[in-house]
């Protein structure tokens, strides 16, 4: 078999052939390529030997059999990874091969082909193409002392031997050239352009596309095999830094698929909060990371996704209790529960289905915008808020969102709107959506009473939901009062001697497109609900709808 190999120049100031650039363009001078003599990845010997003709290296295999992977070797490469971080390869390529697998020496060390990753290669080329090569797993401090580049069929990310074809086609590569790449920093994604992931591309498993989702572009990920282990996103080292002096990320997504944890990586270091996020979402909603712990120097963020864990090492378990470990349901055959993993424990553990089923590869997860800051962790989000009356006893309810640091919530009560005082402390739960209540006996008297939710952080800072009213005076009140305008994107309402049961609240442009959707359960003659709008929706009127029990009311509102 024949193989032709061509490097070409790349004008950077002194280097010497120990570092390259390559471009055997002087005649009978392969300029200390040569070929293996024995396969670098098994013990069956490869004859190849190289010359140099016109302005290409000419790599010839004399072995024809299975298995027998083409390679040439650099015995004194040289390459200071401090100067440079990439290789450069132009080439035509005739043959069979799909794919070139590096072996690297470090420093003098053993061969590795784990270290530098290998590249995809097209084949019946009729022009030369250009691929680059990130020495990614080098540090920075590092030399490649000698590398091998060996030609494989396959993909990543090693490919598999082949049997090199009689006559031998041949592969010309243009130039080999190491240079230096500096990723430009960037600490803020939209993804608003068509096509454009600005830099984040698929690790494992998953695919990672630039897509419309309503009036949002959006980076959307959609796993696309069962697995035990997280599927990935990352930001290409070849694209983008993030600034490693902000030591936040906010990242607002909507999840439509049935994975329910969300992680942020960077340089092997998972950072915490490990996110427990919602399913199936119809709004947007951000989750934030603390990144205090990361380098002040430039960083790649990973996200990883999956299905939270459910089974603890700690916790008792009876006959036919089910968890979730490593996206997998497991059942429970015996009571009993060891710090051994129900994957490893049979004994006591049965997997339902296959492992890694769990995982959704049929919805997908939305990523509206990713900012890295110095801001902090957004304070707690309230979301809806409502009190329901009834001979007196309020029960008031209220959802939040982006707990994090949060010590816990008191329930106000006012009798003027104005001053409040504490009725109750509730411990927080600490998760990415929480669910309190809180009943009130204490009116005695029919009145007007207001009520909001105070939630105190762990460092004593302070903020408030909405207000909602409850009127124990009116029993002939209308069966809806809105506060119209809408102001501060939330909805407030007060509903009035309904029949007790389920309803709908519907948000709609004049246009006819959905913004909000909500189930509104009604236990009690008197009801004040709080709302909490998208936040990206615009000003301008639009049309709520409460329907329910064969009640509809219809009003035009004004958001401002």
């Amino acid at each position: 078999m024949k193989i032709i190999i061509a490097l070409s120049l790349f004008i950077i100031p002194f280097f010497t052939f120990a570092q390259g650039p390559w471009e055997f363009n002087t005649a009978s001078d392969t300029e200390g390529w040569v070929g293996a003599t024995t396969q670098v990845n098994v013990v069956t010997p490869s004859t190849t030997t190289v010359s140099q003709s016109g302005t290409s290296l000419i790599v010839q295999t004399t072995a024809t059999s299975a298995g027998r992977n083409p390679n040439i070797n650099k015995p004194s490469a040289g390459i200071a990874i401090a100067t440079n971080n990439r290789l450069e390869i132009s080439l035509k390529n005739n043959s069979l091969a799909t794919f070139i697998r590096f072996h690297v020496s470090v420093n003098g060390g053993a061969l590795n082909n784990n270290i530098v990753p290998g590249i995809d290669i097209t084949t019946s080329d009729a022009t030369f193409k250009t691929y680059v090569v990130v020495l990614s797993g080098v540090a920075d401090t590092s030399t490649i002392t000698q590398i091998y580049l060996e030609f494989r069929t396959g993909t990543g990310p090693n490919g598999t031997n082949y049997t090199p074809a009689a006559p031998a086609p041949t592969i010309e590569i243009d130039y080999i050239r190491p240079f230096k790449f500096v990723a430009p920093t960037r600490n803020v994604f939209n993804f608003n352009t068509a096509a454009d992931v600005e830099g984040f591309t698929t690790l494992t498993r998953v695919t990672a596309i630039q897509a419309t989702d309503g009036p949002n572009g959006t980076l959307k990920m959609t796993s696309i095999a069962a697995s035990t282990t997280d599927s990935k996103v990352a930001l290409n080292a070849g694209t983008f830094t993030v600034d490693g002096t902000n030591k936040y990320a906010h990242i607002t997504l909507k999840n439509s698929s049935t994975n329910t944890r969300f992680g942020l990586n960077a340089g092997g270091i998972t950072y915490f909060p490990y996110q427990t996020y919602t399913i199936s979402d119809a709004t947007y909603k951000t989750y934030d990371f603390n990144l205090s712990t990361w380098g002040d120097g430039n960083q790649q963020p990973e996200f990883g996704f999956s299905v939270q864990n459910t089974w603890l090492p700690t916790s008792t378990y009876a006959v036919n209790d089910v968890v979730v470990f490593q996206n997998s349901t497991y059942t429970n055959t015996t009571g009993t529960n060891t710090a051994t993993t129900p994957k490893l424990d049979p004994t006591n553990w049965v997997l339902q289905g296959r492992e890694g089923a769990l995982l959704d590869t049929t919805n997908s997860i939305y990523i509206d915008n990713i900012v890295f800051d110095n801001a902090g962790v957004v304070p707690t989000k309230f979301g809806t808020v409502y009190a329901a009356a009834k001979n007196k006893v309020v029960e008031v309810t209220w959802n939040t969102y982006n707990e994090l640091n949060v010590k816990g919530y008191y329930v106000q009560r006012s009798n003027d709107g104005v001053r409040f005082s504490d009725l109750f402390f509730v411990t927080s739960k600490n998760l990415q959506e929480s669910r309190y209540d809180f009943t009130d006996r204490t009116i005695s008297t029919d009145a007007i009473v207001f009520y909001r939710i105070k939630a105190l952080d762990n460092d004593d800072k302070i903020s408030f939901s909405s207000v909602v009213k409850i009127n124990l005076q009116n029993k002939n009140s209308s069966a809806i009062s809105l506060v119209n305008p809408v102001k501060s994107k939330t909805l407030q309402m007060q509903l009035n001697s309904l029949q007790k049961g389920n309803y709908q609240v519907k948000v709609q442009s004049l246009g006819g497109s959905i913004v909000l959707s909500k189930d509104l359960p009604i236990q009690n003659t008197s009801t004040s609900a709080s709302l909490l709008l998208p936040y990206n929706i615009s000003k301008g009127f639009y049309i709520l709808t409460v329907t329910g029990n064969e009640f509809r009311y219809t009003s035009k509102i004004l958001i401002e």
